[in-house]
Order: C-alpha cells, then sequence, then structure tokens
C-alpha cells in the first residue's frame, strides 16, 4: 500500500537550551494551528512556538512558578488563546500539611494583547 505521507523533512523544532544537558526538551508536546507547546522536562519549562512566515519562532517560555522542579511540563496542551501545563509532582503544602505530597497540579495560560500570562493554578485535593 503507498503512502500518501511526505516523508521528506519538513520542520525541525530543536532545543535551545545547552545541548549537552538532558533536558527532555520534547517531552510532551501539542500543536494547534500556528502554536506548538513544546515541554523541556528536566528544565522545568514549556516552550511556545509561532508559524510566521513558514518557520517556528519561540514566542515565550513558560517557567514553573514555583521553581520547585515539581515535574512541570509532564502534560502539555494548547487549544486557541489556552495553555495548560502539568505538574504531577506538584506538592500542597502552602497552610503546612504535608500529608497531601506529590498531589499534582495544572497551571493554566492564557495569550493576550501583552503576550501569554499565567492564570491559574489549580490543584484536586478530593482523591
Amino acid at each position: 500500500m503507498a503512502s500518501s505521507w511526505d516523508t521528506a523533512l519538513k520542520t525541525k523544532l530543536t532545543s535551545i537550551i545547552d545541548p549537552g544537558t538532558a533536558q527532555y526538551y520534547g517531552y510532551s508536546m501539542d500543536v494547534d494551528g500556528y502554536y506548538a507547546v513544546i515541554s523541556a522536562l528536566v528544565e522545568s519549562k514549556v516552550y511556545v512556538y509561532e508559524k510566521n512566515n513558514g518557520a517556528w519562532d519561540v514566542e515565550t517560555i513558560l517557567v514553573a512558578p514555583d521553581e520547585t522542579g515539581n515535574s512541570f511540563g509532564c502534560d502539555v496542551a494548547i487549544s486557541g488563546d489556552t495553555i495548560i501545563v502539568g505538574a504531577r509532582q506538584y506538592e500542597n503544602e502552602s497552610e503546612g500539611d504535608f500529608s497531601h505530597t506529590n498531589t499534582g497540579a495544572i497551571y493554566l495560560y492564557k495569550r493576550n494583547d501583552e503576550g501569554v500570562r499565567f492564570g491559574q493554578l489549580m490543584i484536586d485535593l478530593n482523591y
């Protein structure tokens, strides 16, 4: 059976971080129209690309707001102006209750006229 896929490489998105370090660039990714989100799990960053004139350029880099290395970027998704980033090892210790470790969290980002902005941290403790 003949394939209808063109197997010639069209575009290659590579990490802009030091290639000598194992950052798990591409651990999770999603594409919606002219935007792509790609995580670098160990670095706790998510790269947001925009396609302009056939080239993919980094629009912004989302960084884990709490800087704890909580697996920020273990899952990413984009739909329209909304980006969702998972952090499966987020620990909810905000009130000194350490019984809810590794509960996980979801960070929501929303694009506006000034770019991508952090919107809301969501945590579900009903498990």
